[in-house]
């Protein structure tokens, strides 16, 4: 677990957390480990931080929020910063949701539609392994970035995880 990634330990309730920028994402019952990959064990397959750069998590009262850069024109950092809330489950898994107290950005809408396993692979490429076996509601929220000249489509899945797609150029809606 050796890398020159910015890591983000934290505890919450009965569990200890690391985080490593694109490394990967550790459990533990106990502070000193042993620590599992979250991705070793069977569960969901992904970086809970939707491959944000920089991912930091703050415990607050009894919830964890987590913050992190969305890549910009191939730089690590350089992006926006996003905002996601984390539930955690009685195994320690834990999946992300948008913190519903931020605001869309200026000019930003959602709309609520139906998307097939098939498609949810599609948008995700390589960065989702989860397996969706039946059509997924998703809640998306469409945001054209001027900076990057691309559009940027968060997809809230289910309730159960979110996933970042981005577009080049304005792209009216998201290629399903």
């Amino acid at each position: 677990m050796f890398s020159s990634e910015c890591f983000n330990w934290f505890r919450w309730r009965d569990w200890f957390y690391i985080i490593g920028g694109r490394t990967g994402f550790w459990r533990a019952r106990q502070l000193l480990g042993p620590y599992r990959s979250c991705n070793d064990d069977g569960g969901p397959q992904w970086d809970i931080y939707d491959g944000l750069m920089v991912p930091q998590v703050a415990v607050w009262k009894d919830r964890a929020i987590l913050g992190g850069w969305l890549p910009l024109n191939g730089k690590d950092w350089a992006g926006h910063l996003v905002f996601r809330e984390l539930r955690q489950r009685p195994d320690g898994e834990l999946e992300m949701f948008r913190l519903r107290e931020m605001p869309l950005p200026p000019g930003a809408h959602e709309v609520r539609q139906e998307l097939s396993p098939e498609r949810i692979r599609r948008l995700a490429g390589p960065n989702l392994a989860y397996d969706f076996s039946a059509p997924v509601a998703a809640d998306i929220v469409r945001h054209y970035d001027w900076k990057s000249d691309s559009t940027i489509f968060d997809l809230g899945l289910d309730g159960r995880r979110t996933l970042l797609v981005r577009r080049p150029g304005d792209v009216p809606a998201l290629d399903l």
